[in-house]
Parts: structure tokens; sequence; C-alpha cells
């Protein structure tokens, strides 16, 4: 973590603490990620994230993400790079999945969200990531875009097999 603080003094992005990070045997590797998955600094943070979610632990991952959106870290710290890494994966379904995962924690802790943090929370349940909001907030119209992602990612799926 010195290693990665070292670097976003200087730059906005830690290469060197990630391929050193990536080089740890795995059990180090989760256990680092898990140690700076809540990260106040999300550049740490996401890449914590990102490993959880290689090895398949996308749960452990989600609340963490899900606080890096709320906070507006996503568009302050990471400089709009949130969905990088998914939408760059060899898995096509990356960036969907997550979406969908991020978008259900979100909804089922609205609540919590109060002020700023609730109304940009609101705004990436009616729009994703990617689009602006076309419409007010609704829960009835976010859970009807995030069945609308799951449906997509069915079908993709549907087509990944039959492939």
């Amino acid at each position: 973590m010195r290693l990665a603080r070292s670097e976003l003094k200087t730059s906005n992005t830690c290469v060197e603490a990630v391929e050193y990070l990536h080089g740890l045997p795995l059990k180090q590797q989760l256990s680092v990620a898990r140690s700076i998955l809540n990260d106040p600094d999300a550049n740490i943070g996401y890449h914590g994230a990102n490993i959880l979610i290689k090895h398949g632990y996308i749960p452990e991952a989600v609340p963490a993400l899900a606080a890096i959106l709320a906070s507006g870290r996503d568009q302050t710290q990471l400089n709009g790079r949130f969905t990088y890494d998914w939408v760059h994966s060899d898995d096509n379904t990356l960036a969907l999945r997550m979406m969908i995962r991020i978008n259900r924690y979100l909804l089922a802790n609205l609540s919590k969200y109060t002020g700023e943090e609730r109304r940009r929370v609101e705004d990436i349940l009616m729009r994703g990531l990617l689009e602006k909001p076309s419409e007010g907030f609704s829960i009835a119209k976010a859970e009807e875009r995030i069945s609308e992602w799951e449906a997509e990612l069915t079908k993709l799926r549907a087509h990944r097999k039959s492939g």
C-alpha cells in the first residue's frame, strides 16, 4: 500500500504497486486485496476489488465498489475509469454482471444513503454507469432497469453456450 500511495502522489495510477500485488502468491493477493478494499483512495480500493473479482469473490467486492460510486470517488479519484477492467476483461459478461450486482446492492441499501450520496445513487440506479438519467428516480423503474440487464445477461450466456 505504501508503494501505491507513493505512486499516487505523482500520478493518478499505481502501476508498480499493482504489478507487485499481482506477483504475490494467490493467498497473499487475496489478503492484501481484502485489507485495501475499503481504502479511502478509490484507486487503491478499486484494485483490491478487482483482485477479489478476478478470483471469484465478487460478493466481497460489491459493497466497497458501491461506496466508491455513492461517494463520487469514481469520478474524482478514478477519473471515470470505474468499469475499465471489467469492460476489457476476457469475460464479455463481467461488466454487465458487476453493474447488476452493484445496482442490486445500491437498491437494497437505498435507505442508508442521504444527501448528495443519495442523489448519486438514485442517478446510478436510473442510468447505470454510462448514461444520463432520462427520467426521475423511482424504485419500480430502477428494478425494471436491473431486470432488463438480467434479461440481457441471460441472452449473452445463452449465446455463449450455443456458439
